[in-house]
Order: structure tokens, then C-alpha cells, then sequence
């Protein structure tokens, strides 16, 4: 398990995003309404890595996106949803930048900024397969108090405030299909 990603705040501070662009996707459904479905709860999970910068100052984080749609009472998966961005992000000319720097980054920020293209994914696949279309929570990128993902939800479902460490699960109860879900860090 790795440790908790720190937030980067002079490579936040520095980068721009060059592009943004969908480089893997897959999509399953095995139901065909929600009236035969029976009660649901929406999971969802990610992860992202970075790529080392290029000599012209760039450099790559590849967020992985998945929804996963089950039954509550079996825990049956009947509808996957799962992206794969690239972000080409650009840092100034002789702006020095460490591996860790870049993996934290990809880790917060990096999802953080895929998320808007995320959630519209997810809704445009819902709607492709005439199933109501789930509101992604907001993902929030803090800074974790003593190296733990600070949890303001109080019991109720949502995304973390920050991204937990590779492989992490955040116990949450699942939430109804439309109305949030729950966050993993996805195992890639």
C-alpha cells in the first residue's frame, strides 16, 4: 500500500492543461429497465498515475474511472461503466519536478480535473442505455490531516474528500442509483 498522496501546491500552482481526451472506455449493462432491477446502490472507484515529464515540458496523467451498479441484497453487478483520460498538463521551462511530485499530483489533482469529463461520461452512458442518469458527487481535493482521508460526511454517501492510498477502501453505505454513491481507489 502506498502512503497518502500529498497535494503538490507548487506544481498545482505552476502547470496548465494542455489537453484532455477519452482513451479508453467500456461500458456493460445487464438489466434492461430499473422497474426490473429491484433496489440498487451505485460504487464508484479510480485511480490515476502520471507519466515523466517530457523535454518540452509536459507530462501525462491517465485517471482510470469505474461505476459499478449492483443489486443490495446480492451485491450483483448489473451495470459497469469504465474510462480511461489523458491529460497532457505543460510546466514552465526549468521548472524541476520530482517523480513523487508528479504521482501526488496525478493522484489529487489529476482525477480531480477528469472528474467534470467523468461525470458527463457516466450520465451520456446511462441515458445511451434508457436508465436514469446518476449525479456524481462532487470530488473534493484537500489536504488529509496526519497522512488519513479526513471523512466531514457523517455518515452519508459520498466521494471522499481526498483520494485514499492505492487500494484503499473507504467503508461507506452504498447509496440509492441517482443519489450518490460511494469511492474506492480503483486496482489497476
Amino acid at each position: 500500500m502506498s502512503a497518502q498522496p500529498k497535494l503538490p501546491l507548487r506544481v498545482v500552482a505552476a502547470v496548465t492543461i494542455k489537453r484532455i481526451r477519452l482513451i479508453d472506455a467500456s461500458v456493460r449493462a445487464r438489466i434492461s429497465s430499473m422497474a426490473k432491477a429491484g433496489s440498487l446502490e451505485i460504487d464508484y472507484a479510480w485511480s490515476a498515475s502520471a507519466t515523466s515529464r517530457d523535454k518540452d515540458g509536459t507530462f501525462r496523467v491517465v485517471p482510470y474511472m469505474e461505476a459499478r451498479v449492483s443489486r443490495k441484497e446480492a451485491k450483483t453487478s448489473v451495470v459497469t461503466v469504465k474510462a480511461a483520460f489523458e491529460i497532457t498538463y505543460g510546466l514552465p521551462k526549468g521548472f524541476a519536478v520530482t517523480r513523487r511530485e508528479l504521482e501526488d499530483f496525478a493522484e489529487t489533482n489529476g482525477v480531480f480535473n477528469a472528474w467534470p469529463y467523468w461525470r458527463e461520461f457516466i450520465q451520456n452512458m446511462f441515458a445511451r442505455m434508457d436508465l436514469p442518469q446518476p449525479a456524481l458527487p462532487l470530488y473534493r481535493v484537500s489536504q488529509p490531516d496526519k497522512g488519513k482521508a479526513k471523512d466531514d460526511s457523517k455518515g452519508k454517501s459520498s466521494v471522499p474528500a481526498s483520494a485514499p492510498a492505492r487500494a484503499e477502501k473507504v467503508t461507506r453505505s452504498g447509496a440509492a442509483i441517482g443519489a450518490g454513491g460511494r469511492g474506492v481507489k480503483a486496482e489497476r
